[in-house]
């Protein structure tokens, strides 16, 4: 074990990607505070997503999030050809993904038909590492299609391409065998004013946030207005599905799932404000709650995106540079701890299911063990894309009241990292092969690397 380390340093600090090296160790021998269901993974950098990340800075990244999470929810596989990696990579590790399909623009034949580019990139995940239903958990057709309208110009064509997208993306997978859930993600009271979205869809995945509906929070234990207003969203979207399939014969009734809820560290809406406190704050509460009400629960978002500039590029709980904000710190689920495992994922776990035909599951490894956060300090310059002026990405207002209803989360529709996933024109591959070594060689490294950390460490 100790020579295939020494030999797999030796190619990392040859390929210059030791800083993945680094994250490994810090993440083993500080195991970690909290943990949470998901993290939702924009990998695209730059303005509209404009810059491909390398291989070793999408490896590096992972790293970070194994330390939190044993699964990620992405909004695409094409763009960067980071489908293709991310999932070859992830299912190295032994961890999950929820997999996001970009719905449009829909231009068949042209270089900008994205959705018809997922498809293909789906079938070449399968054709080279599948199965894929022993990592992939659901699939999200789209993400605030129906909120934007980009598809067709209006709500009537949009709805039209999402539910026709939809279905055509279930009968794709199931050709190859896969019993995914398929859905689309969007505020709950999108789903209730277009109710076929959420008749053609076997999984609901709804983006809530307190911050978007303007309401103040200080962070604070006693503070719960904002929580409790995304987890009424949550549960007000679970009996309006209920109410509706009540007495509907021969249908299964779709699952509910949270695919975005978080708190931004600067920027303001309404009375709300972004701070490091307000999110730390919301971390706890949101995050716990959602384990102690086994609600699945995806964090909005892994890591910022400063070039959007406030509130929008600030919801990570990593900043730019990859080093984890305040919050990190003091996150901590009572029952939820785990110490994290690398290279392989080979702890004992149990099983969640949410009521879907496809359960999704998490993997929730309860350790007596004394924790504490992990900050990496490596630099990460190469991130820092320009910022000179915020994207024009404040709250769209939907004021067409034909898509509204009395639901209490009507008040402001939420924006995430839906909308800049899908602004990239540009199709692009990872510059860097060389971070093919950190999966390559992971069963070589084996617990070599954990034997030699401390070693290691004095010289880095």
């Amino acid at each position: 074990h100790l020579l295939s380390f020494f030999l797999y340093l030796q190619k990392m600090l040859t390929s210059h990607t030791i800083g993945c090296i680094t994250v490994l160790i810090i993440c083993y021998v500080t195991s970690c505070s909290g943990q949470f269901y998901g993290l939702d993974y924009a990998v695209q950098l730059g303005l509209n997503g404009s810059v491909c990340p390398t291989e070793a800075q999408m490896t590096r990244d992972v790293y970070l999030m194994k330390n939190y999470t044993n699964t990620i929810r992405l909004y695409g596989i094409t763009r960067c050809g980071h489908g293709l990696f991310m999932g070859k990579l992830a299912k190295q590790l032994g961890m999950k993904m929820f997999l996001g399909i970009e719905n449009g623009p829909d231009a068949p034949g042209t270089n900008n038909d994205w959705y018809g580019w997922e498809k293909i990139t789906f079938k070449a995940m399968h054709d080279q590492f599948g199965p894929l239903d022993d990592f992939v958990l659901g699939i999200g057709v789209g993400c605030e299609s129906v909120l934007r309208r980009d598809i067709g110009g209006n709500l009537t064509a949009t709805v039209s391409y999402v539910n026709a997208h939809i279905n055509d993306f279930r009968n794709f997978v199931r050709s190859f065998g896969y019993n995914f859930s398929v859905g689309t993600a969007e505020p709950a009271y999108i789903f209730q004013g277009n109710p076929s979205v959420v008749d053609n869809s076997d999984i609901v995945i709804i983006n809530a946030f307190g911050f978007w509906s303007g309401i103040p929070y200080n962070g604070s234990a006693a503070d719960t207005a904002g929580v409790n207003n995304v987890f009424n969203q949550y549960y007000n979207m679970v009996t309006w599905v209920k109410n509706r399939y009540a007495n509907m014969r021969n249908r299964t009734q779709p699952s509910v799932i949270m695919g975005e809820t978080g708190y931004p560290t600067k920027g303001t809406h309404g009375g709300a404000v972004g701070s490091e406190s307000a999110q730390a704050g919301y971390l706890n509460q949101a995050v716990c709650r959602a384990w102690a009400e086994n609600i699945t629960v995806y964090w909005f978002s892994a890591f910022d995106r400063e070039e959007y500039g406030p509130p929008e590029g600030n919801w990570g709980v990593w900043y730019v540079n990859r080093t984890a904000k305040p919050g990190l710190a003091t996150f901590n689920c009572p029952n939820y701890k785990y110490v994290p495992t690398f290279p392989i994922s080979t702890s004992t776990s149990t099983s969640t299911s949410t009521s879907t035909s496809t359960s999704t599951s998490t993997s929730t490894s309860t350790s007596t063990s004394t924790s504490s956060s992990t900050s990496s300090t490596e630099s990460t310059s190469d991130l820092s894309t320009s910022s000179t002026q915020a994207d024009s990405s404040e709250p769209t207002e939907s004021d067409e009241s034909e898509t509204e209803s009395e639901s209490e989360s009507e008040s402001e529709p939420d924006r995430s990292a839906c909308e800049a996933s899908l602004e990239s024109q540009t199709l692009g591959v990872g510059a860097s092969t060389d971070s093919k070594e950190v999966f390559n060689s992971a069963s070589s490294i084996g617990m070599g690397i954990f034997t030699v950390s401390s070693f290691v460490m004095l010289f880095m």
